[in-house]
This record gives structure tokens, sequence and C-alpha cells, in this order.
């Protein structure tokens, strides 16, 4: 059986009507060839989908039924498996995870060719250049996929296939695979295909000429599982259909295989209490156990349910304690439990020195770890009518840990009983039967004591320890801030050290958006040179006795910075201030003390901390003063003053445009002609929407109607006459409406030559349509973290120009991530892009032909010596921007003819004052509003003049923290005039400033009311970057126009090239008393003009 046969047949099982060869396929027709196999019932909706899959980037996956999928790769338009089992649908948009995308589990009927030309013509292999995939069609509950091939005669054949499940009144399933062959005139059209995976040939059925190859057999309890290769010549007067029946145990085998890989959650499944009262080991179930309760382990690995077992926990300052209670009417010297437990629950593949696997089998305990130590740990085990009890005590010092409130641990348990005959295996959550070498499948436990009675205190009122206070916050962080005053912290423990290393998880699930400040008296013994050492991620500080000793302050993964410093005997003050934006998180402080060559953790032997010091704690996002390049003076954050906005702006009022059930990440917005507003979604179904009613006052009379499912992470939408065009991950898609219900009958690929990978960062981001083209952008691929991988696809981080009829050039190179693209001053194409290696901060830039606009990770051999375009405004991170999106013009009052752009991470909109210096834009970025529901991914104008805005969110980066992951609200002009800033002009001797409104008499007239920076951003393989010899400016003289809406400040020493910061006084009135929406702007001075100079009185 292992050897290849090769059998040539020649097979007319079924004849259908002839058909004509025709260029096009009509609705008559398509009609015809879905009700050539009857349907049935579809385990999903949406049933077909585009996606990843198993790391193959264009994928359309069919769910044809609950036993039945089929993927077809739409590079080859071949079959690239047919499986029983469904999919794993992990990754960003699914499940939050950065990294992962989906993939297939269970078992394979069918595995494909992969990476390889399917498809013949006249016996000679095509070109990969020669084959579309033209999309798919929905008609009578069936997908008809669509393909053309283009012939050395110029000649455009175009092939239908028709996917189909059947199944027999036996209960036999089968896959049935209809084509219909157009065009080909006299040109024979072959598809190699794997056809089966079946007992026998017997099990295919094909209405046309073939060749089968066995390729190689699977062996089974049951029988042999055979796959072959067939070569089909299709028909062409009639179709062909190719039918391949499955032995239903290939699938069932595969589905228990697949659940036994299954991990269990990260978050704990159980709370450990902590015991004020001194538990005695002796087997016996006495009182210190009572109120807790059992936690069963009822988990089978294997085996029949012959006994049942529960277990309970506790933990004190010494010890962690176990119960087993086993119910057990045959209990032999083989049965027995063991536990697993993962002390800093980093998860690992296999065991480390923070891994122990303890077995019992009745009497005998063994600690089984990498370092074979044995343990000292207590264990009793007590038999009685019912079974035995094992009740143990393990001392925290096995485990390489001291306890604490909110410590979380891996922890799994088996019970173990073994017979004459058979034998069976149960667990606690856990699923698998690997725990003995896998760490990562261990369930996990958390350690609590609201009461904190684990504290300790002596006599004078210190506890051992360190001072650990956490506050969530709402906003993205690059660098220490100041907690404003007044705030209680998110978590406030005492904690045995500071020795965070694990993995995300460890800092009391809070991940990502939090500051630390910690804070204990270290008791030194012996008087000397102490050396410090700090690690994190992200920045950190280290204060001894009220002086900074070390400054680790940055953006980045687990860093070391040391500092050194004498220090007498007694005791002495730390502090330690620490950020985490996203990612990773770690803070660990480390000592070496004099005469000593070896770092080692500061514990809490060496700690002590007030007891008392345990602050009031509650669940609000904290104010943060993000420390303005110019200090405020004030230790309360207010809004808009070296600070962010949280308010709406008063010239505008805010309605939220959509039903309370309605919950869209919007991915793209545009207006049909009617004044409707279409919607594609970010979302696992990848749903396009039509919302009706959304330019009224009440959010009852809006209607939502899904029309569209299945794209893959769509992220931009654009109305052409009345005509909808999708831009998704992988092609830009027209959604086709061909009887009129408004539900999508054909999804129509326009265009998808471009390079792509089965990265998760590799999205497409649009859509812009103009002058006949559409415009969207390609972002390139990055590892989880944040740095672009090695190699890039060439065609990644560039802006895409793609015609009506799908040709496609690139017109711009040199971006990274640029969520955004619209047309702003002038009509012409602008580009919000995201910070990142060789982007030292965020940025909003124009488009021009040929244009490089700075990113050199995709071509780094190529683009190495290009000359990099400077960007309309450079957006310093986490002062004005994070995660820039959508740039739009304005058209309201004073600000029309600006631009505004959308902002995910640090939320709200953003407003940009533009002008032109010799050819080229620069401009001036002001707060605009903020009190938005979500972070902001897209924007739309309205027909009826609204400012449309579409929220977004996820895990990691991607959402302004506190705020909802979706959202769809309006902003309207109210015509209310806001004191503001209006616009910022270069001149060759100064800046102006305008304002909204007259300043008071008393306002703005002295240099000291201006305070200004300037310093200039230097790209770099690294991640983001700081500010370049950062400079104070003095302001020579003020002069206040007759009007007093203008302030021209001359300054001397500006410089191209560089941002230039303004702070204005908080103090500035106008006439009214009414102080300034905000006192910052951030210019980008490209070019100092040539001839214009500001008017000094």
């Amino acid at each position: 059986m292992n050897k290849k046969i090769l059998i040539g047949l020649t097979a007319f099982l079924l004849i259908f009507t002839n058909c004509k060869n025709q260029n096009t396929t009509d609705e008559n027709q398509l009609a015809s060839l879905a009700k050539a196999a009857e349907a049935t019932d579809r385990p999903r909706d949406p049933w077909v989908f585009r996606s990843v899959l198993n790391e193959k980037p264009r994928m359309i996956t069919i769910a044809l039924n609950e036993r039945l999928w089929v993927a077809y790769d739409t590079k080859y338009g071949s079959i690239y498996k047919a499986w029983y089992g469904g999919v794993n649908f992990n990754g960003a948009v699914y499940t939050t995870s950065h990294g992962p995308q989906p993939t297939s589990q269970g078992s394979s009927y069918i595995n494909g060719l992969e990476d390889s030309s399917v498809w013949y013509l006249n016996g000679q292999e095509i070109e990969d250049k020669d084959f579309s995939f033209k999309g798919y069609s929905f008609l009578d509950d069936a997908v008809v996929l669509s393909y053309e091939i283009s012939s050395s005669e110029s000649e455009v054949i175009k092939i239908l296939e028709r996917p189909e499940v059947v199944i027999t009144k036996s209960g036999s399933l089968a896959l049935k695979r209809i084509f219909e062959v157009q065009g080909a005139q006299d040109i024979k059209v072959e598809l190699e295909t794997p056809i089966q995976s079946t007992l026998d040939a017997n099990g295919l059925s094909i209405n046309s000429p073939y060749t089968l190859e066995q390729t190689s057999t699977s062996s089974y309890e049951w029988g042999e599982k055979i796959n072959y290769i067939a070569k089909i010549q299709l028909n062409k007067n009639k179709r062909t259909t190719v039918t391949t029946f499955f032995d239903l145990r290939v699938g069932e085998e595969g589905a228990a295989k697949e659940e036994v890989k299954k991990t269990v959650p990260l978050d704990p499944q159980a709370n450990i209490n902590f015991s004020n009262k001194k538990i005695n080991i002796d087997g016996q179930v006495d009182e210190s156990w009572q109120s807790e309760e059992y936690l069963k382990i009822d988990n089978l690995i294997y085996g029949e349910n012959e006994i049942e077992g529960a277990f309970k926990m506790l933990w004190d300052n010494e010890f962690l304690y176990i119960l087993h209670k086993i119910t057990d009417d045959n209990v032999t010297e083989l049965d027995g439990v063991d536990f697993f437990i993962d002390s800093r629950r980093e998860r690992g593949s296999e065991y480390d020195s923070n891994d122990s696997y303890y077995s019992l089998i009745m009497e005998d305990l063994a600690k089984l770890d990498v370092s074979n130590t044995k343990t000292n740990a207590k264990v009793i085990v007590r038999q009685n009518d019912e079974g035995y009890v094992v009740e143990s005590s393990i001392p925290w010092s096995d485990l390489n840990v001291s306890p604490f409130d909110g410590m979380k641990m891996g922890f799994s348990t088996h019970l173990n009983n073994v017979g004459s005959s058979t034998s069976s295996k149960y667990s606690w959550k856990s699923v698998s039967n690997d725990l003995f070498e896998n760490p990562a499948s261990f369930a996990s436990i958390k350690l609590v004591d609201p009461k904190n009675n684990s504290i300790e205190t002596n006599a004078e009122g210190f506890a051992k320890g360190i001072l650990v206070n956490m506050y969530k916050v709402g906003v993205s962080l690059s660098n220490v801030p100041e907690i404003a005053e007044n705030q209680n912290p998110n978590i406030s423990k005492i904690m045995p050290s500071l020795d965070h290393l694990a993995k995300r998880g460890s800092f009391h699930g809070i991940d990502d958006s939090f500051v630390i400040n910690a804070k204990a008296f270290v008791n030194i013994q012996e008087k000397g040179e102490y050396e410090f050492r700090i690690t994190s991620d992200d920045g950190s500080k280290l204060h001894i006795n009220n002086e900074l000793l070390i400054e680790n302050d940055d953006l980045q993964g687990p860093t070391p910075k040391n500092g050194k410093v004498t220090l007498d005997i007694g005791m002495h003050e730390i502090f330690i201030e620490h950020f985490e934006n996203t990612g990773g998180e770690a803070l660990l402080l480390e000592w070496k003390k004099p005469n000593s060559s070896e770092f080692e953790t500061i514990t809490k032997e060496n700690l002590l901390v007030r007891s008392d010091s345990i602050m009031e704690t509650d669940d609000e996002i904290k104010d943060v003063i993000i420390k303005s390049p110019i200090s405020t003076g004030v230790k309360k954050a207010i809004p808009g003053d070296g600070s962010i906005l949280t308010d709406v702006h008063p010239s505008y009022d805010l309605f939220t445009a959509r039903p309370e059930t309605f919950e869209p990440k919007v991915g793209g917005m545009d207006w049909l002609p009617d004044g409707r507003l279409i919607i594609c979604n970010w979302e696992p179904d990848g749903g396009v929407y039509i919302l009706d009613g959304i330019q009224g006052d009440d959010r009852e009379k809006i209607t939502v109607k899904r029309i569209a499912a299945g794209l893959a992470e769509p992220l931009g939408v654009k109305v052409v006459d009345g005509r909808i065009f999708i831009l998704q991950k992988q092609e830009l898609t027209e959604l086709i409406d061909h009887d009129g219900d408004e539900l999508i009958d054909e999804y129509k690929t326009v265009a998808n030559g471009w390079g792509v990978t089965s990265n998760f960062h590799e999205f497409a981001f649009g859509l812009v349509y103009k002058d006949g083209y559409f415009y969207g952008t390609l972002a390139t691929a990055i590892n989880p973290g944040g740095a672009s991988t090695q190699p890039q696809n060439h065609d990644r981080g560039t802006v895409v120009k793609i015609s009506m009829d799908g040709d496609y050039e690139f017109i711009a190179r040199g971006l990274r991530t640029p969520n955004g693209i619209g047309l702003g001053v002038d009509g012409e194409i602008f580009v919000a892009d995201n910070q990142g290696d060789w982007l030292p901060s965020s940025k909003i830039v124009h488009i021009s032909e040929g244009a490089f606009l700075g990113n050199r990770s995709v071509r780094p051999e190529i683009d190495i010596n290009l000359e990099e375009k400077p960007p309309l405004v450079w957006l310093p991170q986490n002062e004005i921007g994070n995660s820039p999106s959508t740039p739009s013009i304005l058209n309201d009052g004073p600000y029309a003819g600006q631009m505004m752009h959308g902002e995910v991470t640090h939320g709200g909109l953003k407003r940009v004052f533009v002008e032109k210096v010799n050819g080229e834009y620069q401009g001036a970025l002001f707060r605009f509003t903020q009190g938005l529901e979500a972070g902001v991914n897209r924007l739309t104008i309205g027909p009826d003049g609204g400012i449309y805005i579409g929220g977004i969110g996820n895990g990691g980066n991607w959402g302004q923290a506190g705020k909802k992951w979706f959202g769809l609200q309006r902003l309207k002009y109210n015509g209310k005039t806001t004191f503001e800033m209006l616009a910022i002009r270069i001149k060759n001797n100064g800046m102006e400033i305008e304002f909204t409104e007259p300043l008071s008499e008393t306002s703005g007239n002295n240099p000291e009311d201006y305070a200004i920076q300037q310093f200039w951003y230097k790209p770099t393989e690294k991640y983001g970057g700081p500010k370049m010899d950062l400079e104070d400016i003095e302001v020579k003289s003020v002069t206040i126009d007759e009007s007093r809406t203008k302030a021209f400040l001359q300054i001397e020493g500006l410089k191209e090239g560089h941002v230039v910061y303004f702070k204005l006084n908080s103090h500035i009135k106008n006439n009214d008393g009414e102080r300034l929406w905000t006192t910052e702007s951030w210019y980008t001075l490209n070019n100092m003009p040539l001839i214009k100079q500001g008017e000094k009185k």
C-alpha cells in the first residue's frame, strides 16, 4: 500500500444540461450552479469568511457543515484543506492577543497542495501571474467562487466553483465540488487537486477524464486513510463534478486529540485564603479547614469515572497548605495524588527553578524538579471507610518565593487511581496529561488576604516589606508622570520585595497603563558603598533619602540601570517610581552590598514600612500630570494646560449616533447618496452595516442593518456613485447587491496583487477616492512588542493607488502603521503614521508621488540613503499623540480650512493649522476635543455638516484607557466661540499667534507670557526616540495688533527641521475673563519663509 500507483480513468457519472461558452457570468448561470447541489444548515454566521489561516495570508474558509469545513488559498485557486473541527479564532480582532492568527483545529480529510500552482492549460502549468481570484457570490444559500486565468492566446478563461457538503441516507459525508468553465474555446483546462482520504479509490466520483496518484497512507485502529492527488480535465460543454466521500472516524479521532491540546485560562480559577490559625498536619479535617470550600478534581484525563476527589487550600507566611479528600472503596498501594506548582506563574513550556512537582504514592512523597532538591514539605495520609485524606504543608522556602496578598501562582493537582486491571487519572481544571513536564498547562490560583492579617507588625509599628501603590491611568505614557493630588490608588499592598520579572499578569491583574509608587526604609547594617540596580519595563526612577540616584526612564523592554551611594548604618528611605505603557512589564530592585561581587534582590529582611501606610483603594482611572516640557508649576492636572483635555470642545455639541445595542468598532465610514451611513467593522465577523436616521437627534429612531459579513479586518470603505468598496486586509473588494434586498450577493475582488504575509500587523488602511483612483496604505509587519519583523515584504509601508479595473501602483514609501488616510487642505492626501523604529514619534505626512517618508525597515539595503520628506506635523509622543488616525478637513466656523485627525490611544481629536512655506506644508498642532466614548479610529463629514466619529479599542496600546472599545458619535458645530489659539504662523523674524477672540488689555503683552522651546527628532532603528538638542528660546518682544487677536513674537534662533513648542501663560484671558481652552501648541518648522516678516510696533 505504500508504493505509488497511477490510475487512468474516464468517468461520466452525471450528465448536466450543456452550457454555452461566454465571457461573463450572469445571474441565471450562478443560480443554476447554486442549485446543482442541495444546501444544508451552516454551523457559523458568517459561514464564508476571509482571514489568515495556518499562517496562510489570503484564505477563504467555508463552513459547509458542522463536520465539514473547507479552506481555499485564493492566491492559487486551490483547495488548502477539508477538515472536521472548525477554526480557533485567535488574534487581535478575535481575542485581543497581538501576534497569533486563526488556525484550523481537528482532523483533516484533505490536505492541499501548498504554495504551488494547480491549474494547467493544454498540459502546461500556468504562471502565478496568470491566475486571479475574482471573489465569490451567494445564491440560494450556496457560495460560488470565481477565478480567471489568462491564456497565452490573450484570452481570459473564467471558472466558477461551488463547494457543497453531501450527506447520504446512510449518514456518509462527502464534499462535492461543481465547476463551470467559460471562454476556454479549444483550450484544455486541468486542475490538480488532493481529492480524498478514504479507505479506497471507490470513495470518489468524477464526471470527466482524470488521473489518480496515491501519495500516502495513515494507519488507524479501524483501518487506513489513503491520500490521492487527482489531475482532472474540466468539461467545457457541461459542468464538472468531483465528489469525495469521507470516513467520519477520521474526524472523530482528530477532534478527540484536539481537546487534549487545550490549556486553561490565565486568570486564576480559585482564591486561596490566608489562615489566622495554626494548622496541624495530622490528616484530620479539623476546625482550621471548616470555612473553606472543596474544589472538585473532576476532569477525567483517561480511564473510567470510578472515584471522587476534592481539595482545599490555605496559606500563611510560612506554608502553603493542601488538603485532599478522596472517595475510593478500593484503595491500592499505587493510588495517590500529584500536585504541581509554578510559584511565579511564568507558564513556561518546561520546568525551571520556580516549578515544582510533588508526587505522593500513598505514604511515599517525592518532590521532583529541575534541581532534584529534597523537600521540607510535610504530608500525612490517613485512610478511612470512605477512602483517604492527604494533608500537606509546603514551606515557601521550597518554592523560592515569599507570599503576599494578591500573589498568583500556577497550580494543578492530579488524582491517580491504579487498579489491578484498569486505571484512571483526574485533574483539577487542567485538561492535559503533561503537567509533569509542561507548566504552561497548569491552572492558576491567587492568594488573598483582604484583612491584611499576613502583615506582621513589630513593636514600633513597622512591617517587613515595601509599600506598593499602583495607579491605573487614563493616558498613554512615555515617561514617569506625577500622580495628581488627592487620589486613592487602585492597589495598595505591602510586598516582600520588588521582584517582578515574570510574564504578563504579575502586576495584580493590571497589565497596561499604570504607575507604581513604592516606598520603604532600607535597613543598613554595614557602613559602606552600596550599588543599587533597578530593572524596569517601561521606565523607573530610584530615590534614596530624597535624592535621585537612578533615572531609568524610557519606553523600553526590561532594562537595568545602576547607581552607587555611600550609606551609614541605620534606616534610609527609598522611593521608586515606575510606569508601564503597553506590552510586557517588569520591575526588579537589587543591590550589591559592600565587599560583595554579586547583585541580589532586596528582600523583606532588609525592608521596613509603616504597617498602617496601606491606603484606601478604588477602581477609578487616575489623573496624572504628564510633565509638560515647560512646567506649569502646579501639582494638580489642569486639562488643556500642560495636560490632556477631558471635555468636549465648547463650540460643538456631542450626540451618540448609534442605538444602545449597536457597539461598532469602526474600521471605515462613508455615505450613500440617500444620506445613510455605511460602516465596516473591525470585528471578528467582519461586518458591513447601513445606518438610517443617523443625522437626526433621536437614538431610538436610528436603524442598523448588516448587509455583509466575513471580511478580513476591514479598515476602509468608500462609496463611489452608489457603489460600495471595502479595503480588507488582503484586497480591495466591491460589494454588489444584485436583487435589491440590501444584502450583498457578490464580493467582487477589485485588486489583491500586493505582497502580504501572515503577520498580524499587516493591515490595509483606507480609503480615499480621488480623480478616479482609490488610495490606501499598507502597514508593515511587526513582532509582538513593536519591533519590525525582518525581513519585510517590499510592498509594505506604502501608499497604494488602485484603478477601478484593479491596476495598482505604489506612489509613496517609508510608512510603518499608517492608520488613516484622508483628504486635507487643497484636496491633498495626508496620512497618519504611528511611532516605532525609524519613527521617533508619530506624525501626519503629506503624500506626494515618489515620496519617501522615513521608515527604513522594509528595504534597508535600498532605503538607507533616501532623503526623507518631512512631515506636516510631528506629534510628540504622549504629549499630544500616540496612535493618530484619519486626517480630515475642518469646515466649521473659524476653523474652516484647517485639518483635524483622530487618536486611538491618546484619544479625542487634534487640530492642525496648515500653511505652505517654500512649496512644502507645515503647521501648528493643537489639542481640540476629548470627552468621547472611545478612542477615535475614523472620521467622516456628514451631509449635515456634522463630524461623525468612529471609535475602536483593543488590548495593549490599541485603545484609549478608561474608554469603551467601540463607539459612534457626532460632533456638530453650535456657533459658540471658544477662546483659544486659532493659528500660529512662521515669519522670518519670529512667529505670529492668532486667537479666536481678542485678548484682554492686560493679557499676552509680555514676553514672559510665552514660554518656547525647540527640538528635533533623529530617526534610528530604535523604537521611538528622544527630543534632540532641546533648548529654551527667548521671546525678545511681543506686539499685539489693533484687534488684539494677533500677537507677534520676535524670536531669534529658530531652526529649520525643528519642532517649536509653545506654552502660554494659563492666566491669559479674553475680555470676558475666560481662560484659554488649551495653552499649548507644537509647530513643525520645516522651512523658514524667505520674505514674510512679522510686524513690530
